[in-house]
């Protein structure tokens, strides 16, 4: 009976240990998938906002250099009395 008894503990402390190994196993499975999920939507979101600031610069920068442009001609312009 006591042999029994025994093998009963023993086989309940390696299923134990059977579903905490699992539960570990799992939990860091899914933390990992996680993981390398968000690292890709940070990645494209990251692309996508370089790119927008790109093409907000390239679409701002003309308009810059045309009112700078004008500004020193202006007062270029008014300096020389040419007005």
């Amino acid at each position: 009976m006591s042999s029994t008894r025994m093998a009963n503990k023993a086989e309940i402390l390696w299923l134990t240990h059977d579903r905490l190994f699992g539960f570990l196993l799992g939990a860091t499975a899914s933390g990992a998938g996680m993981y390398y999920y968000v690292i890709d939507e940070y990645r494209v979101s990251n692309q996508l906002l370089t790119e927008d600031i790109y093409v907000r610069h390239s679409y701002l920068r003309p308009l810059r250099i045309s009112s700078i442009a004008r500004t020193i001609h202006r007062d270029c312009t008014s300096e020389a009395g040419l007005d």
